[in-house]
């Protein structure tokens, strides 16, 4: 999906991602070895990864070569496509936003 960077994800979503020691790595998803080097974020925990830079949020992983073969990347893409509206967080509330302003104008 379209990621908004509200940070909502990043922060209410359990997942699993790499250990902050080992970012820096090569990593192959396809060996049973990478085990070691992930761990679960809890929900409502801030991703260690996540910066706020203005209004938006970045990732500090999601250039690396091996980001779309963590298991946090798949966790939000479920849609058919990558351009697919965000269904969480920014995307619930652009959503009821727009739906109060259109009941605004009829009234």
């Amino acid at each position: 999906m379209k990621c908004l960077r509200c940070g909502y994800c990043c922060i209410q979503l359990m997942v699993t991602i790499v250990k902050p020691e080992f970012i820096d790595e090569d990593l192959d998803f396809d060996n049973l070895s990478v085990i070691d080097k992930v761990i679960m974020k809890e929900s409502g925990k801030w991703c260690p990864y996540l910066e706020l830079n203005g209004e938006e949020y970045s990732c500090k992983v999601h250039n690396k070569p091996w980001y779309k073969d963590t298991p946090c990347f798949a966790h939000t893409q479920i849609e058919n496509s990558i351009d697919d509206e965000c269904r969480m967080g920014a995307g619930v509330t652009n959503r009821f936003k727009d739906h109060l302003k259109s009941l605004k104008r009829r009234n």
